[in-house]
């Protein structure tokens, strides 16, 4: 069970582990086959889907360990108690954005479904959807940190 719970846990960088390590894969069986008057078709775009996921997926994963990059010089000379206020607002603020782009990019996923991709032929919903996917990773991490704002334990 606790391995599980770690799987869980950490599966948007297992995932874009996955897909990064694919895009490497699959450019260097292209380099590899061609090397030897080979091609495949389907190579350039199954390297682009895949960077398309770990692109979004790490996203996520950036967010999720606040290792983003912050202009915050302005924040930082606020007193302590201004500083937890600006920090709340903000959250808020990102959280409602993310609310309002989630709902339309399912709509557009969902479009996916009615066209295929040149080569491979698989419906485009299955790369439309790493965006809804990303956005409700964000939304629920941006979630937890407001909860965890609110919190009078939040430490100083």
């Amino acid at each position: 069970m606790a391995v599980c719970g770690k799987v869980f846990r950490n599966l948007d960088k297992i995932l874009m582990t996955f897909f990064l390590v694919n895009v490497v894969l699959v450019i260097v069986l292209q380099i590899l086959a061609r090397t030897v008057g080979a091609a495949f078709s389907w190579t350039q775009e199954y390297a682009c889907f895949s960077y398309v996921w770990s692109i979004f997926l790490g996203v996520a994963l950036v967010y999720r360990n606040d290792a983003h990059i912050k202009i915050s010089f302005l924040v930082d000379w606020l007193p302590r108690g201004v500083q937890r206020v600006v920090d709340g607002i903000g959250e808020l603020l990102v959280l409602l954005c993310l609310s309002v782009v989630f709902i339309p990019s399912v709509g557009n996923a969902v479009k996916g479904l009615r066209a295929s991709s040149p080569s491979m032929q698989i419906p485009m919903f299955w790369i439309d959807v790493s965006i809804p996917v990303c956005l409700a990773m964000l939304i629920v991490q941006s979630a937890k940190r407001l909860a965890a704002w609110t919190r009078p334990d939040r430490g100083a």
